[in-house]
């Protein structure tokens, strides 16, 4: 039986009429959030904005069910992450939303922000008894995610990646949502949830079904108020917020007025309970192949930028992957490798002797093409291969130790400078300072090889599958021609 209301076309055609006359009014839900990393300790707070004519084609159907009113199971539960500068939260597959579920089931017992303070305050003990180690009380609540390169930490409420630092992300438990999906508040969620239980637990939503066909109002069995907003109950299925804004006041006043049938219609419904069933077989593959992604010169700019392109190889990877090979096995996982960053070189003693004039100029040149100058010469060169190596190496011992019983193959994708050091690392290319400090004796000698001598081997922990260097000559000379026009500029 359809719990939902049932209106015929002549109310419908009234309703719409009436719509129209009240300043040509129409709202829809739509949820945003505070981006700045400063509401990071309080990313739960929503507001809403009303602008557009709310779609009705994208409720949820409650059709289909019609069972007892219980507690919300794991599999009804949604976890959501998204990054401080999007607006949209992205849901977990369905094995890592129940992961994440049952680990906040069995520390938090149900009540987040409770056990977060609570656990805060007694700073590492447990039970009273003795503290336990930073690293062992942090593993406690922490699960691992999207395929193995990402970790949620509950009580932070944040996800954060393994391998590669500086890429966090916010988490958010879904219990009830709007029509598009996105989840509802957090806080507010779990206020609607108790008071939902109360109200109809043990009973069918079709007991509730109500026809308002000859004109009857359909009753308000509940109101919530929270600060900014009021949640109103009609039924089990019929549940709907108001936002306290001033024009939705406005409409919500004249709504009062003209009846409940309108002021439902001007409401923002909210479904409770995920459309999709969390199921565990809805995990990533395991990692058939592993591709270290390396940057070039000029990433001191944009330390972020060789995540964000790892980023865009992995998306794109799983796009054609979904369109042309939607039954292979396989998975290709992209690994930003960033050597930049961790190096010393001259102690930034050029920047500190950069002339005043053409400043932007001189700083654009000193990140980007002092890079080359840099692994040139016989001082920085060795500094610049190893720091390479070190990354190469540290990452897929990590790769290693968290996947013991892997058989992926390792291929490395390089642009630019980064093309030139892989390459030397590969063959065994060893640059005169490297030798002197470490004591190496040459087994080969290359002839055209000045200041510095070739080994046989890789110095990698791992067999390299596939090497592909990547150049952009159009973006290279792109960026000439930019360097060209600045100059005119200043000069």
């Amino acid at each position: 039986m359809n719990s939902s209301f049932a209106f015929d076309n002549s109310l419908n055609d009234e309703i719409l009429t009436v719509q129209s006359q009240v300043n040509g009014i129409h709202l829809e839900h739509k949820v945003e959030q505070l981006d700045s990393p400063s509401h990071k300790g309080s990313y739960d707070n929503y507001f809403i904005e009303s602008d557009l004519a709310q779609d009705t084609s994208n409720f949820w159907d409650y059709t289909s069910s019609d069972k007892i009113i219980t507690e919300l199971q794991p599999d009804e539960v949604r976890w959501f992450y998204k990054s401080y500068s999007n607006k949209r939260w992205i849901e977990f597959c369905g094995y890592d939303s129940l992961n994440i579920e049952a680990k906040y089931q069995q520390y938090f017992n149900g009540d987040w922000k409770y056990y977060i303070s609570k656990t805060k305050a007694n700073t590492g003990t447990s039970n009273g008894d003795a503290p336990d180690s930073p690293d062992s009380e942090r593993e406690k609540y922490t699960v691992v995610v999207r395929g193995g390169l990402y970790e949620v930490e509950l009580l932070e409420k944040q996800c954060v990646s393994i391998y590669w630092p500086g890429e966090q992300s916010m988490v958010t438990r879904g219990s009830w949502f709007y029509q598009n999906g996105q989840p509802f508040d957090a806080d507010m969620s779990d206020v609607m949830e108790q008071a939902h239980l109360e109200l109809y637990a043990g009973h069918k939503s079709s007991e509730y079904v109500i026809d308002v066909k000859n004109g009857g109002k359909p009753p308000v069995s509940h109101t919530e108020n929270f600060p900014d907003s009021t949640v109103m109950w009609y039924s089990p299925d019929e549940v709907y917020l108001y936002s306290q804004a001033t024009p939705s006041k406005i409409v919500r006043s004249i709504s009062q007025k003209l009846g409940s049938i309108f002021q439902k219609s001007t409401g923002y419904r909210l479904a409770r309970g995920y459309k999709d069933q969390a199921l565990e077989t809805d995990r990533p593959e395991d990692i058939s192949h592993l591709v270290f992604v390396v940057h070039g010169m000029g990433q001191k700019m944009d330390s972020g930028r060789i995540i964000k392109n790892a980023t865009q190889f992995r998306e794109s990877v799983m796009w054609l992957k979904k369109k042309y090979f939607a039954s292979s096995k396989l998975r290709a996982e992209f690994f930003p490798v960033e050597w930049r960053s961790s190096l010393a070189l001259d102690g930034d003693i050029v920047e500190s002797i950069t002339q005043l004039n053409v400043l932007n100029l001189r700083h654009m040149l000193n990140a980007s093409a002092m890079d080359i100058m840099y692994y040139t010469s016989p001082i920085y060169g060795s500094e610049i291969q190893q720091g390479l190596t070190d990354e190469l190496n540290r990452l897929y011992s990590m790769f290693v130790a968290r996947n013991p019983n892997h058989n992926a193959k390792i291929s490395i994708i390089a642009h630019s400078l980064g093309c030139v050091i892989v390459y030397d690392v590969i063959t065994g290319w060893i640059p005169q300072m490297y030798q002197q400090e470490t004591g190496l004796n040459s087994h080969t000698h290359d002839a055209n090889c000045k200041g510095g001598t070739i080994e046989p081997k890789s110095r990698l922990n791992f067999h390299v599958s596939l090497f592909c260097l990547i150049v952009y000559v159009l973006y290279l000379i792109s960026i000439t021609l930019n360097l060209v026009a600045k100059t005119k500029h200043h000069l």
